[in-house]
């Protein structure tokens, strides 16, 4: 959509700018076609056929980068309604010219259209794991896409395999986010893959297992024992000491309860030790997930410069 905005913008790209090459310096080849496409690109473009000029201007300016051939793409797809990627690339632009002039200008109109689209922050409970989006790779998560208003489908896969899929309902000017096969396990013959999901603190949830268990238990229940017959012994000592006089009986039992108290500690000894090797060994060998999330496409201006290589 070609607005009074984009005539004045048009103007104050040429004033400023075509005294300089649009494109890095490649090699003569490498110039001679860039100069071609970008020419190809101002001629659709005039036309009207934004898709086919964004193409163009893509050609040229992986041939030789230039910010202001970005702008000129951004400016295609903003024309052509394909608002998400008009965003991307108008950030790329403001990335690569934060000192030219029209910098401020720019951002403000990007500032408008990125209020037009959403923005969908996507981890995964696997890694590695690739998002789709609407059938169309986005990348390794974790990323932030970005899409327009509505429902879309993503998709993620993990060592060529789907894992899991879901609807995101994106808002215009708002951002959500959204974790794929969060509890998804991967089969014992991938070991090599194999990770522990993160809860929500992002503290890993270790498997103990049965063994680490039974030795607490143990460790539990030996412990009360030792304490019971520890106590019985010291009374026992006592109620001999106090009694003034060599109590055979009192003496048999406080030898019997020491004998139990020491081979009962022993006991919570070993098993506490059983215990904590279990829980450490366990914790070491199981694997944290790396959390993930992505970046998507957006519309803007409309206006493409025109210039010499």
């Amino acid at each position: 959509m070609i607005t009074p905005f984009f005539r004045f913008m048009v103007a104050l790209l040429i004033g400023i700018g075509l005294s300089a090459p649009l494109l890095a310096q490649p090699s003569d080849e490498g110039k001679k076609q860039a100069k071609t496409h970008f020419l190809k690109g101002e001629a659709l473009f005039e036309q009207g056929r934004f898709e086919e000029a964004a193409k163009e201007f893509t050609l040229a300016n992986n041939l030789a980068p230039h910010p202001r051939v970005l702008f000129n793409i951004a400016t295609c797809y903003e024309n052509s309604g394909d608002i998400p990627a008009a965003v991307l690339t108008y950030r790329k632009y403001l990335s690569e010219a934060e000192d030219s002039e029209e910098y401020t200008a720019i951002k403000a109109a990007l500032k408008k259209l990125e209020a037009k689209v959403g923005e969908v922050r996507v981890g995964c409970g696997l890694s590695p794991c690739e998002i789709t989006v609407d059938g169309t790779s986005a990348g390794n998560a974790p990323l932030s896409v970005v899409l327009s208003p509505g429902q879309h489908s993503l998709t993620a896969t993990h060592n060529g395999k789907m894992v899991d899929e879901t609807n995101v309902d994106v808002e215009a000017g708002k951002q959500t986010s959204t974790t794929l096969a969060l509890n998804t396990e991967i089969p014992d013959s991938d070991p090599d893959t194999q990770s522990e999901i993160e809860d929500d603190s992002g503290e890993k949830q270790a498997r103990l297992g049965a063994p680490f268990w039974v030795m607490a238990g143990v460790t539990v229940a030996s412990g009360a024992v030792t304490t019971v017959f520890g106590i019985r012994t010291l009374q026992t000592k006592d109620d001999f000491v106090s009694s003034n006089r060599i109590d055979d009986k009192l003496k048999e039992e406080g030898e019997r309860d020491r004998l139990i108290t020491n081979i009962m500690g022993g006991v919570t000894a070993a098993a506490g030790i059983a215990a904590l090797s279990i829980a450490i060994y366990n914790l070491s060998s199981s694997k944290k997930e790396e959390k993930a999330i992505a970046v998507g496409p957006g519309p803007f201006l409309g206006l493409a410069v025109t210039g010499e290589f």
